[in-house]
């Protein structure tokens, strides 16, 4: 007789057997697929990364037996979106991040014949018996549960500027409990290291994530192009695999690189008829093929747009357009991708940045800014499905701020892995397209850069964002438009709200000492320096004190200003790892070359201030989340181990998020399709959990390799 159709009796049998372990337990009622939430829960325990290690501390108690039956009957199955109660119970099971330390979803089977009601009853019965015990019982058991040690490394975080180096690292319920040198304490589970390089999780603080899972997804990828040739190989070779494309759209050209800008020209050479644009990698500036000029109706009498530019030739469109020209004029090429598509693109993004080391991205994303028009939704669905792989600081676009759908200020997901409080606001273009604003004509021309936001309109935002409170993030690469938005921050901004100026690539010395006094965060992309070395010189002067003041990470950090790091991805990659290389050798400015502690520290602590995390994340003090990455390297973290060295894996509270398998690596089977009490092997059973080969009678030791 299966377990399943066992009758009330056995449900008596077990409730008298758990009467004193379950006197605090509350009866749990049944709904045709429900959730078990478990309220009493600490608020901490908001994950638990594999069921097995949460069955020792629960097996001495008779709570458990009666878990255990209903697994057997199958009269339960666990939900989490992964399909199965047995592929969810045994290969580490439920949602991150969900707000309740353990989901649970009953699932009633059909049961034939005239039992079906009495099996149906003796399967409500069991569920009713306490499958969970009182709150303190799991609370105590998820904490013996999720203790990890970390020992023999080299366990490296940045305090206060300057390197702290662990040996061993206590995680308990997610988060730091401990740390130092010299003999560690015990732990259920022992990550050993064997000398290898532990760092916080990592931030990007200046990311389009949207934008670069679309990159990543659907774009044809023009980046390091030595001409107009390669770029337009691998545009025909991206259309030979996908034939049907009806619009082609391509990302990172430079034409220093190339030799010269492309034209509508050079496109229909490749193209053909197809619609096709193509954007420069600062996304400032792109090309269009004829098609698709006829398309948005682009001619030589189409006047430019305020704050843009159409280029033409013997008064004809060249194809190249800048600035906000980028914006209405291309409307007629936009295709809206469905809400699950947004989602994938998005997830594909995070993904890509995880790769990396990173567990939390300060993102940009919006209509305007990457192409996803409701990017808060669909950042929380993925959150709700246990797919969000990363913490995600939404930056909305400013104009979306208030209205239907936009998010709220400080609008967070209940798994504490999303949130927003930033919008962002775009004053001006870039280096490479010439369009960044600046006090003086360019060394190169008479030119002064374009503004996207006159003085009046940048005011209004702000109004507009403390009318709805929210902080702001404002773009500016040039120093005049770096100029106008410290006099609207000093005026509109105080520094309690952690106003934000991205880029900060050139700056003046009466700038530097008002951010300082202002409160103002500089939010830098060191991977801009290599990318802008063969041009920087030419376009701003040497004798002028804007290049003396270029990038000039350190001189802020010396002001006291607060300087976090990012790659404005996918205009750079999102690797933190080459952001702090590139920040300490510093290609530029000798002067401004930071050490590691600092480099470390922009990606890290920074990072977490900027976000108003930075109690929660960027470092191991105890009662910090336990979110870190682990390297390949063994050796000192210079400039040239960091480009490198490999991310091993990265953890999130504690928990696995990524790891490269080898290409020739399968998951084992965890039994047959369909869950508990459905043909196939209940390892559990045995004593041993197949997915971490964890036995129930002692602790576990393993490498990260």
């Amino acid at each position: 007789m299966r377990w399943a159709r066992l009758r009330l009796p056995l449900a008596s049998k077990l409730l008298a057997a758990a009467d004193k372990a379950l006197l605090a337990a509350r009866a749990l009622q049944l709904w045709d697929a429900p959730d078990f939430v478990h309220a009493e829960a600490r608020p901490e325990f908001r994950t638990v990364a594999c069921i097995c290690k949460l069955r020792p501390a629960l097996a001495q108690n008779a709570a458990f037996f009666a878990w255990q039956a209903l697994e057997l009957g199958g009269a339960l199955r666990c939900l989490p979106g992964v399909g199965g109660f047995r592929a969810a119970l045994f290969a580490g099971c439920y949602p991150s991040g969900h707000e309740s330390d353990v989901l649970l979803r009953a699932e009633l089977g059909p049961a034939p014949g005239e039992s079906a009601a009495t099996a149906r009853g003796a399967k409500e019965e069991l569920c009713r018996v306490a499958v969970r015990s009182s709150s303190a019982l799991v609370n105590r058991a998820v904490a013996q549960a999720m203790s990890l040690l970390l020992r023999n490394g080299r366990i490296l975080s940045c305090k206060s500027g300057q390197l702290v180096e662990r040996s061993w690292l206590l995680i308990e319920e997610g988060r730091i409990k401990a740390g130092g040198q010299g003999t560690p304490p015990e732990a259920a589970e022992v990550l050993d290291l064997d000398g290898r390089v532990v760092l916080p999780g990592l931030a990007d603080s200046h990311i389009h994530v949207y934008a670069l899972g679309k990159k990543l997804l659907e774009s044809v990828d023009l980046s390091e192009c030595k001409s107009i040739q390669e770029m337009q190989e691998r545009a025909r070779q991206f259309l030979r695999e996908r034939p049907n494309l009806k619009y082609l759209e391509g990302l990172g050209w430079d034409q220093e690189a190339m030799g010269r800008l492309p034209t509508r020209h050079d496109l229909d050479a490749a193209v053909g008829d197809l619609p096709a644009a193509f954007f420069r990698r600062c996304h400032h500036a792109c090309v269009l093929s004829s098609a698709a000029l006829r398309v948005c109706g682009i001619t030589g009498a189409t006047s430019d747009p305020e704050g843009g530019k159409i280029e033409r030739e013997a008064g004809e469109p060249t194809g190249i357009l800048r600035e906000s020209a980028l914006g209405d004029l291309l409307e007629p090429l936009k295709t809206e991708d469905s809400f699950e598509q947004q989602k994938e693109i998005l997830l594909k993004g995070l993904r890509a940045c995880v790769e990396q080391g990173i567990t939390f991205v300060q993102s940009n994303d919006s209509k305007l800014l990457g192409g996803v028009e409701r990017p808060f939704e669909a950042y929380a669905a993925l959150a709700d499905e246990g797919r969000l792989c990363c913490r995600v600081f939404l930056t909305v676009q400013w104009q979306d701020v208030g209205q239907p759908g936009a998010p709220k200020a400080q609008q967070a997901h209940p798994s504490g892995l999303l949130s927003c409080d930033r919008a962002k606001l775009w004053t001006d273009g870039g280096l490479g397209a010439s369009t960044a604003a600046m006090l003086e004509p360019y060394a190169d021309s008479d030119s002064r850069g374009m503004m996207q936001m006159s003085c009046e309109e940048i005011d209004q935002a702000l109004e507009l964002l403390k009318k709805h409170r929210f902080r702001v993030e404002a773009h500016a690469i040039g120093d005049r438009s770096a100029t106008h938005l410290v006099d609207a921050f000093e005026r509109l901004m105080p520094s309690a709200e952690r106003p934000v100026l991205t880029h900060c690539q050139f700056l003046n010395k009466s700038l530097v000492d008002r951010m300082s006094k202002a409160g103002i965060i500089a939010n830098v992309q060191p991977q801009f320096v290599p990318s802008d070395l063969a041009i920087v010189k030419t376009r701003v002067g040497e004798d002028t004190e804007r290049f003396r003041y270029s990038y000039v990470w350190r001189t802020l950090m010396k002001a006291g200003v607060h300087v976090c790091g990012g790659s404005d991805a996918p205009v750079e990659s999102p690797s933190p790892l080459i952001g702090m290389a590139d920040a300490m050798d510093h290609a530029l400015h000798a002067s401004e070359q930071l050490t590691l502690a600092e480099a470390l520290g922009i990606y890290t602590e920074g990072a977490a201030f900027a976000a108003r995390a930075e109690d929660r994340i960027g470092g191991f003090e105890p009662g910090m989340e336990a979110d870190f990455v682990v390297l390949s390297t063994r050796e000192e973290l210079t400039s040239h181990q960091l480009r490198t060295a490999e991310v091993e894996s990265v953890y999130l509270r504690g928990k696995l998020v990524h790891q490269p398998l080898p290409p020739s690596s399968k998951r084992p089977r965890l039994g047959a399709e369909g869950g508990a009490g459905k043909n196939g092997s209940r390892p559990w059973l045995r004593g041993r959990c197949k997915c971490c080969m964890w036995s129930t009678n002692r602790a576990v030791e393993r490498s990260p390799t």
